[in-house]
């Protein structure tokens, strides 16, 4: 969104709802924003698997307290709902049919419901039909009854909800700054939101979604198996699982390092070497074609919003120990969302991989994931260009990266539309 520099108005508070967490969010407004109000009011482990009953009196009770201790202005808020009450999906859609109406038709016969209280929207995938006459959308579709919770819960704070967005959109839309000239179009980059819950999928052309998924593998899976390995509640779980990171993963004996660069080694990394150069020069091409542009950006540098490299040794990643199932599984999962879009835009390769979500500073499990990706890949952070000499109080860990908060970045740049 664009606001006025001469508007009096606030800009709107910014909420995403995650599995563990509400992130809030205030930008100033003008050409470059600044976060000017930030916070993060974390879901107790007990309260993780209860009931959306007890979830939103627990939102009622502490959110009140976060947003006025936090230095928040103004009534308007956007909502990213939680994953979980959002349903995204691909569907074909016969030529000359309403995309809404027949995405409910479709869902009321998939789901044997009455789709009549279901909020719908779709995003096709290609300009034109296809060659049978028929259109691929990605439909997002969310209870009306879920929808009103949030406007209900914010109501009761005299606050007013003026938009309501979906994780994965708003998820592109933290890039679109990096997106939004002439030949970034053709770009391809996989988005991998590693959540508590749960991991959303999207593949952008350039701002443009061609490809949603959410996949039901998330931390809490990996907090379930080292609690069941060392007896212990999640909370400890997850403390032990954060600060291993996945160690065996990132760094491999010497001595099977060495057997394997010995063996198939020199063929994993000239592979890995070919599908590195094989993205920069896609990437590359594309800088070439608009350098000439006044308003293009410094190529020399990577944008901030894209964060860091992953490391990646070059060898194809060996998923071993208690981890394991879990680590294929997901890789599997990614894989397939990869193939997929091969199959519907011939000739476009991925050109490069960022990790967003808060199992993204688990730099080990986006190195395995890399590597079975074989592209290059970047553990973003959308936060950093909103953060400017004095971050806000209430943001956590100021000094580090926050991948975790690329959604709540992106509802700043989401359209606002209730």
């Amino acid at each position: 969104m664009v606001f006025s520099m001469f508007s009096k108005q606030a800009s709107p508070i910014l909420a995403d709802f995650g599995s563990a967490s509400v992130k809030l969010l205030q930008v100033s407004s003008g050409e470059k924003p600044t976060a000017t109000a930030a916070a993060e009011l974390m879901l107790p482990d007990d309260l993780r698997g209860q009931t959306i009953e007890r979830k939103f009196e627990y939102f009622a009770k502490e959110l009140p307290k976060v947003i006025s201790e936090n230095g928040f202005k103004g009534k308007r808020v956007v909502v990213s709902p939680m994953s979980g009450q959002m349903l995204v999906q691909h569907m074909q859609i016969g030529s000359g049919e309403s995309p809404v109406d027949a995405i409910r038709a479709q869902l009321a016969a998939q789901l044997n419901i009455d789709t009549s209280g279901v909020v719908i929207r779709s995003e096709p995938m290609h300009d034109t039909p296809n060659a049978g006459g028929k259109s691929e959308h990605i439909a997002f579709a969310i209870a009306r009854d879920d929808v009103m919770r949030y406007v209900d819960l914010f109501k009761r704070m005299r606050m007013q909800v003026v938009a309501v967005h979906n994780e994965v959109q708003a998820m592109l839309h933290a890039f679109d700054h990096i997106n939004r000239r002439n030949g970034d179009e053709n770009v391809s980059t996989l988005y991998v939101d590693l959540g508590w819950g749960s991991t959303k999928v999207a593949i952008g052309h350039g701002t443009r979604l061609v490809f949603a998924k959410c996949i039901a593998i998330g931390g809490r899976h990996f907090d379930q198996t080292v609690a069941q390995m060392f007896k212990c509640d999640l909370t400890a779980a997850r403390m032990r699982r954060m600060s291993e990171d996945l160690l065996p993963l990132r760094q491999a004996p010497a001595q099977t390092q060495q057997k394997q660069s010995s063996s198939e080694g020199g063929l994993a990394i000239l592979s890995a070497g070919m599908a590195q150069a094989q993205a920069d020069a896609r990437l590359e091409s594309v800088h070439a074609e608009v350098a000439l542009e006044d308003d293009r950006r410094d190529i020399s540098a990577e944008p901030k919003a894209l964060g860091q490299s992953v490391p990646t040794t070059g060898s194809q990643p060996q998923a071993s120990g208690d981890y394991g199932e879990l680590l294929e599984s997901l890789a599997d999962e990614l894989s397939m969302c990869v193939r997929y879009h091969t199959a519907c835009f011939p000739g476009r390769a991925i050109d490069r991989v960022v990790f967003l979500g808060g199992e993204a500073r688990q730099i080990g499990l986006c190195q395995f994931l890399a590597e079975s990706l074989h592209t290059a890949a970047k553990s973003g952070d959308p936060l950093s260009r909103l953060l400017g000499p004095t971050p806000p109080a209430g943001l956590p860990d100021s000094g580090l990266s926050h991948p975790s908060w690329a959604v709540v970045c992106g509802l700043a740049s989401a359209p606002l539309d209730l």
